[in-house]
């Protein structure tokens, strides 16, 4: 939860899997939206997060 809610930083391993399928990943609109908001994959060291999925896993996790 804390890494979608507050980010986590960008490996060099990340980064190079990421442009690896960009091309898939831009074909997706919801992939697109969440992964590529900028128009651009990550960079290393860029922070990111995803906070909807945080509240998502926050829900789940009241519920159980």
């Amino acid at each position: 939860m804390a890494a979608a809610e507050l980010g986590y930083l960008v490996t060099e391993r990340l980064a190079r899997d990421w442009a690896r399928q960009t091309a898939k990943m831009m074909a997706n609109a919801e992939a697109r939206e969440l992964f590529f908001r900028t128009g651009l994959g990550p960079r290393v060291g860029e922070r990111r997060s995803n906070p909807h999925l945080g509240k998502t896993l926050a829900d789940i996790g009241r519920t159980s």
